[in-house]
């Protein structure tokens, strides 16, 4: 994390800034160079003295390590602070925590919360450790924090018995019903706090009963916390950006001062959650009913449990754009996860341009670029297939100083990967269709000029990763020998493996096989298997598959045969997938009555030919002027590609089936009387 060489000389805040702006673009690595650096990028006199107000450029890096669960990180820069004489208040130590006991558990927690002095520690920090405990049902370390507490003379607060609930939730019951050991807690909890604080109490009851599954109770509780925190509802619903001016302003106001509702609303939401999660649908439903009828307006978090509900049913882009619009005109501000969400949906539907958009929308509303929303991204541009948009993606991406990490290459790389398998799965599509073919050499021709765009594109990349002074992750070099297969780079394989000096794993092994195969270079995937095996490392079924894939470049249809024999010898039943592979071969190599030779042992063999078994003999046989065999062929391909008729649809309500259209927030079923 030590910067070589000549450094920029910042002021303080112009630091604070350019490490400020570096974590918005989810750069954190650059932004801990900066600050734990040998000599940090001040004039001398500041450098010698650094003011205060240097606190707040490590409280930022804190907090995004916080988020990120980087205990070595929250570490690091605890430690220069110290060094550097540079108060550490709440915000340094809570981000530290939180990073601690996300990355290294609630033990490692609780030893840094010991190190804080008696004017640092307080309840809240307390509870940051209870929490992370609780949830692992750490009894140890609940109590050993208890005892800190009270040792400090720290009052505890509704987070302390939340979490003292969570924990009694994680003990064993003897009826199995986790329900009365919580109540019993928020009993004792409630004639122990002041009632300021009865509001947090009950909402993190009822988000622990929710958890649990324990709906019919959790609904009774959310009803009394509405019953008896709910004097400032309804609140206004504002339903048009439109009206959202000095009307809104004032809303807020209303709702600041009425300090429960934020209570309110976060207990509705992790029931809503909890009751997708579950699929009990019918809960989730009635509690956006009921905050419907008592006018607790929904906020972003309500809407990325509805959303991600819809996902999991398998819905598309187009219902979350839908859900999005309805977020706008009611002037809910999206979260971070609203936008992870969107940005996967995008993905999953391989929508380029809309991606793009809402990669920008996000930088432009002031959210943190993170490596989830960026690897959506260069996801769905890549999988659709357009090269110029991803060309346009990532020079976006490295103009805003986005491509310093190995994660912002590994998704770059990955979008190569992800065109290449995009545009292998066109082909075959179109060959398996029955449509009327074009020249074949004008097809190969576009499939060259393609893979060299790809081919200038993934160079492009490599140069800016080398520049960039970013070595090489699992992940990262994972990726890159994917893409460099698709791009037909595969010579190249065995070179980046030994120069990234990473250890070859099974993953590994496997994705650089196939390259080296994809371009015909099996010497170099056999000397990486022997590598490999030097390491420890076996091949397995895929890597002997890519094995006999590459056959066909040589003809080398006796070799394949081989290969599949030892795949046997090895314990390995040879699938569809490796018989698939030696169908290519020997087509390619003697023609189609060869194919069917393979396709005879793979009836012997019990193996279910599939779409591309029949897709190659299909083409084999129209490359051979054979239709005779195009016309057996064509029958099991169709029979293959038929739609399921209505007789295998499942019985039964179609309450889990995927939503077509977005429902709204406020729509209300026919029956519903009131």
């Amino acid at each position: 994390m030590q910067e070589s060489g000549s450094q920029h000389s910042y002021t303080v805040p112009a630091l604070a800034s350019k490490v400020n702006n570096l974590l918005q673009l989810g750069q954190h690595l650059p932004a801990l160079r900066l600050l734990l650096g040998k000599q940090l990028p001040l004039g001398p006199k500041l450098a010698s003295r650094p003011p205060a107000r240097l606190a707040h450029a490590y409280d930022a890096a804190l907090r995004d390590a916080a988020r990120r669960g980087d205990a070595t990180a929250a570490w690091a820069l605890t430690a220069r602070m110290w060094s550097l004489g540079l108060p550490l208040g709440f915000v340094a130590h809570s981000g530290a925590l939180q990073a601690v006991a996300t990355g290294r558990g609630p033990r490692r927690a609780l030893r840094y919360l010991r190190s804080v002095g008696y004017r640092h520690l307080d309840t809240r920090l307390c509870n940051i450790v209870l929490a992370a405990a609780a949830r692992q049902g750490d009894e140890a370390v609940v109590e050993a924090t208890l005892a800190l507490m009270e040792r400090r003379g720290l009052a505890p607060d509704a987070g302390t018995w939340v979490a003292r609930a969570e924990l009694a939730a994680t003990r064993p019951q003897e009826d199995g019903s986790v329900a009365q050991a919580v109540q019993c807690v928020a009993e004792d909890a409630l004639s122990a706090l002041p009632a300021s604080e009865h509001a947090e109490l009950r909402a993190g009851i009822v988000a622990i009963l929710a958890r649990k599954g324990e709906f019919a109770r959790a609904e009774e509780g959310l009803l009394e916390l509405l019953d008896k925190h709910g004097s400032a509802l309804p609140l206004p619903v504002e339903l048009s950006p439109a009206l959202a001016g000095e009307a809104a302003a004032e809303a807020a106001e209303e709702e600041s001062t009425a300090s429960d509702i934020p209570h309110l609303r976060a207990a509705c939401n992790a029931a809503i959650a909890a009751a997708h999660a579950c699929g009990d649908t019918a809960f989730a439903e009635r509690v956006r009913q009921l905050m419907i009828q008592r006018g607790l307006t929904p906020d972003g978090s309500t809407f990325d449990a509805l959303i991600a509900s819809a996902l999991r049913r398998g819905a598309g882009s187009a219902v979350v754009e839908e859900a999005w619009s309805e977020m706008s005109s009611l002037g809910v501000k999206p979260t971070a996860r609203s936008w992870r969400l969107r940005l996967g949906a995008l993905a999953r539907s391989r929508d380029a341009e809309g991606a793009l958009h809402a990669l920008r929308e996000m930088r432009d509303a002031g959210f943190p670029q993170t490596p989830a929303t960026q690897s959506a991204a260069f996801a769905a541009v890549g999988a659709s297939g357009a090269l110029p948009l991803l060309h346009t993606l990532f020079q976006e991406q490295l103009s805003a100083g986005c491509m310093g990490t190995a994660e912002a290459f590994a998704a770059a790389y990955g979008a190569v990967a992800a065109w290449g398998r995009a545009t292998a799965d066109a082909r075959a599509e179109e060959l398996a269709s029955d449509l009327k073919e074009e020249p074949e050499g004008a097809a190969t021709s576009g499939h060259l000029y393609q893979r060299s765009l790809a081919s200038a594109l993934l160079r492009q990349m490599e140069e800016a990763h080398a520049a960039a002074g970013v070595k090489h992750t699992a992940a990262s070099l994972l990726a890159l020998v994917s893409a460099l297969g698709f791009a037909g780079l595969g010579q190249r394989v065995r070179g980046a493996v030994r120069a990234s000096k990473l250890p070859l794993t099974a993953p590994l092994l496997r994705a650089a096989v196939s390259a080296c195969c994809r371009a015909g270079h099996v010497g170099d995937a056999t000397a990486l298997l022997h590598e490999a095996r030097r390491q420890g490392v076996e091949p397995d079924a895929r890597v002997f598959t890519s094995l006999i894939a590459g056959c066909s470049f040589g003809g080398q249809s006796e070799l394949a045969w081989q290969l599949l024999e030892q795949m046997r010898a090895r314990g390995m039943a040879p699938g569809t997938h490796a018989y698939n592979a030696l169908l290519k071969v020997e087509c390619f190599a003697k023609g189609p009555d060869a194919g069917l030779r393979v396709l005879r042992a793979m009836h012997a063999a019990s193996v279910v030919p599939d779409v591309v078994t029949w897709t190659t003999l299909l083409a084999a046989a129209k490359r051979a002027g054979r239709p005779d065999l195009v016309d057996e062929v064509l029958p099991e391909l169709e029979r293959l590609r038929a739609p399921a008729g209505d007789g295998d649809a499942p019985e039964g309500d179609d309450a889990g089936a995927a939503p077509e259209h977005w429902r709204g927030y406020y729509a209300q079923d026919d029956e519903d009387e009131w």
